[in-house]
């Protein structure tokens, strides 16, 4: 079984926009990027896959988990950070971090600086200045 299993996904906005019938598996440990042009349907599909909107046709699982249906335990394995994201004050990656660690329950410091180091981000920068 997938980790992540998309079968035929559709959700029909009307005048041609959406995504129609979409199917996708990545394996654990896997890795992949959505690239498109603005409009094609990109962020609609991460939506759904986070129980964020419901498909008109088609399902998604993640870790065998029913996205729509179980969306808050999928919360528990992945993770989702809009372009649109406003962050909160005027903090460092290191101090938004920690923080989001303490209040998700989730994660360690120790794995978080692994993970800087190996992206090799600035984590002292002001997250206002970051990319998003």
């Amino acid at each position: 079984m997938a980790y992540i299993e998309i079968e035929h996904l559709t959700k029909d906005y009307g005048k041609g926009q959406g995504i129609y019938d979409v199917s996708l598996e990545i394996e654990k440990g896997e890795v992949y990027g959505f690239v498109g042009i603005n409009g094609a349907g990109k962020t609609t599909t991460i939506r759904h896959m986070m129980g964020f909107i419901k498909p008109d046709e088609g399902n998604i699982s993640i870790k065998g988990l029913d996205a729509t249906k179980s969306s808050a335990e999928v919360k528990r394995y992945v993770s989702y950070i809009p372009g649109e994201i406003n962050f909160p004050g005027n903090t460092t990656g290191e101090e938004f971090l920690k923080e989001q660690i303490y209040l998700s329950g989730r994660g360690n410091w120790d794995r978080a600086k692994e993970l800087i180091e190996l992206l090799q981000l600035d984590a002292t920068a002001n997250v206002h200045d970051m990319s998003k």
